[in-house]
C-alpha cells in the first residue's frame, strides 16, 4: 500500500514555518544581546538572583546564665544542625615560646587524640558514629575551633567537646606520634614550591617578629616540647576571658546560653599572655628569588595595607579587586591572561593580622614568560596608583563583591565563623545586613585616594621561586 504524503504535507509546512520563526527570533536575540550566549561574568553578576540579597534574620548577642560568657547567635531552624565556632585571642603561633615553635599546633592536634576515659580510637569513633564534627586550629594570632552536630545529639556533642577542651589525654606516646606528624608536615611544606616560598617570604617580610615563624615550628623545635609545655600553654591561653563564640543553626537563645555554659565549663577564668609588638613588614628591601628547577615559576607580591577597622578598608579592598581580584575582569587578569596568555591565574587580597596588615597576591607562569608577567603586575600596580580606577570598573567590582557574598554562607559553619569575626573586628550585630551597603556607598574618590596612597612603586615587593635567571639567585 502506497503512503499518501499529500495528507500530511500541510502539517509539515506549518511545522517548518514555526521552526523558521524560532530560528529568526533566536538570531535577532543573539545579535542584539550577545551576553546571553557567550561567557560574560558581568552579565552573570547583574542577572543573578543573589544580587543585593541580604540576611533577614538578626544576629543576637547573648550572655550565658552561669559563666556569663558572651556570644553572637544566628538562629536558623530550617535544618536540625548546630554550628559553634570559637576563638581564643592571643593564643596563635606568634605566642609560641622561643625555641618551642609549633607548641600551639601540637596542642590543637592533641586535643582530638583522646580525652577523659576515652583513648584516641574510642573518642574519634564516637564522633564519627554520630556525625559530630570537632576541629581545633592554630593560626598566627589565635587558637580556634569548631563544633558541628545534629540537634538531637546536643548532649553527646557537648560532653565530647568539653572533655577534649578540659580533660585531654596528653599521652606521651601520642605526643611522640603528633610530633612526628608535625615534622612530616613541615618537611612536606619545604618540598612544595608554594608553601616553601611563603615560609621564606615570612622571614623576609617580618624579620625577627614572631610572625616569621611557621605554625609547624622548625625541624627541631617540636622535639623540645613536653607534656608540661602543653598543659602550661593550655592553662595560660585557653581561658574564658579571651574567648569569642559564634553559634548558628537550630538553637534558641535560651538553649544557646545553656550550651555555652556546658561547652566551656572548667576552663581557667583568666589568661596569662605575654604581648607581642607591632610588625612593620619589610617592603623596601630588594625582591627575593629562590632558585629551583620547576616546570612553572611562582611569584608572590606584598605591600603595606590597612587594618580591618580602618575607614579605608573597603576602598582598598575594592581597589585590590579591580587590580587583581578573583573575577576575570581584573586588570592583571585581562592584561596578562587574555592579552598575552602568560598565566594560569593571578589573584590578590588584603590580609589582616592583629599586629600587621598587608596586601598580598600570587601569580604563576612558565619560566620563559615569568619576567614579562612580573613586569605587567608592576606596570598595572603603578598605573592604578597614578591614574586610579574608572566609574565602570568600580561598579563592576561592587556588583561582583555584593553578588558573590551570599555564597560564603551556603555552609552554616561559615555563618558561625563570621559571627566570631564580627566580634574580633568589632563589626557590630547588624554587619550581615549592612556589609553590602558599606560597599555600595564607597565613592570613586575614596577608592582613588587609597589607590594613590598604597599603589606606589616603593610599596611593592616580590618573592619568587623557579628557574628565572634574570633575578638575584639565593
Amino acid at each position: 500500500m502506497k503512503f499518501d504524503y499529500s495528507k500530511i504535507e500541510p502539517l509539515i509546512r506549518r511545522i517548518m514555518s514555526v521552526v523558521l520563526v524560532v530560528v529568526l527570533v533566536c538570531g535577532v536575540i543573539l545579535l542584539l544581546k550577545p551576553e546571553v550566549w557567550r561567557f560574560n561574568p558581568q552579565y552573570l553578576v547583574e542577572t543573578t538572583i543573589l544580587k543585593d540579597k541580604r540576611f533577614s534574620a538578626n544576629v543576637q548577642e547573648i550572655i550565658s546564665p552561669k559563666l556569663k560568657l558572651k556570644a553572637y547567635l544566628f538562629e536558623e531552624h530550617s535544618n536540625p544542625i548546630v554550628s559553634v565556632e570559637f576563638l581564643f585571642k592571643n593564643a596563635g603561633s606568634a605566642y609560641d615560646p622561643d625555641y618551642k615553635e609549633g607548641l600551639g599546633t601540637l596542642l590543637a592536634t592533641m586535643l582530638s587524640r583522646g580525652a577523659g576515659k576515652y583513648d584516641m580510637e574510642a573518642f574519634n569513633a564516637i564522633l564519627e558514629q554520630n556525625a559530630i564534627g570537632l576541629d581545633f586550629e592554630n593560626t598566627k594570632d589565635d587558637f580556634s575551633g569548631a563544633l558541628k552536630f545534629i540537634k538531637s545529639d546536643i548532649v553527646l556533642a557537648t560532653k565530647m567537646f568539653n572533655l577534649a577542651l578540659t580533660k585531654p589525654t596528653f599521652n606521651r606516646i601520642r605526643l611522640k606520634q603528633a610530633k612526628k606528624d608535625m615534622l612530616d608536615n613541615y618537611k612536606y611544606m619545604l618540598e612544595q614550591p608554594d608553601s616553601y616560598a611563603m615560609l621564606e617570604a615570612a622571614k623576609q617580610l617580618f624579620g625577627k617578629h614572631p610572625y616569621r615563624n611557621s605554625r609547624m615550628g622548625t625541624l627541631d623545635s617540636g622535639q623540645r616540647i613536653t607534656v608540661t609545655d602543653l598543659r602550661t600553654f593550655q592553662k595560660q591561653h585557653l581561658t574564658q576571658d579571651n574567648l569569642l563564640i559564634g553559634i548558628a543553626g537550630d538553637v534558641s537563645a535560651i538553649e544557646a546560653g545553656d550550651l555555652i555554659d556546658k561547652l566551656f565549663a572548667g576552663l581557667p577564668r583568666h589568661a596569662k599572655i605575654t604581648p607581642i609588638p607591632q610588625a612593620d613588614i619589610q617592603i623596601t628591601s630588594p625582591d627575593y628569588h629562590i632558585s629551583r628547577n620547576l616546570g612553572q615559576n611562582i611569584g608572590f607580591f606584598y605591600a603595606k595595607g590597612v587594618a580591618r577597622e580602618d575607614e579605608r578598608f573597603y576602598p582598598l579592598v575594592l581597589a585590590i579587586e579591580i587590580l587583581s581580584g578573583n573575577s576575570l575582569t581584573s586588570r592583571i587578569q585581562k592584561a596578562a591572561r587574555e592579552d598575552k596568555g602568560l598565566t594560569y591565574g593571578v589573584y590578590g587580597d588584603l590580609a589582616n593580622y592583629d599586629k600587621s596588615n598587608f596586601i598580598y597576591g600570587r601569580f604563576s607562569s612558565t619560566p620563559d614568560k615569568f619576567e614579562q608577567l612580573k613586569q605587567i603586575i608592576q606596570t598595572e600596580w603603578d598605573r592604578l596608583g597614578k591614574y586610579g580606577v574608572t566609574e565602570e570598573e568600580l561598579a563592576q567590582a561592587k556588583d561582583y563583591m555584593i553578588a558573590s557574598e551570599p555564597l560564603r554562607y551556603a555552609d552554616i559553619g561559615n555563618i558561625s565563623g563570621t559571627l566570631v569575626a564580627m566580634q574580633k573586628w568589632n563589626l557590630g550585630l547588624d554587619f550581615l545586613q549592612k556589609r553590602n551597603t558599606y560597599i555600595r556607598n564607597i565613592t570613586l574618590d575614596e577608592v582613588n585616594q587609597v589607590a594613590k596612597q598604597y599603589f606606589t612603586p616603593d610599596n611593592l615587593r616580590f618573592v619568587t621561586i623557579g628557574d628565572s635567571k634574570k633575578q638575584e639567585q639565593r
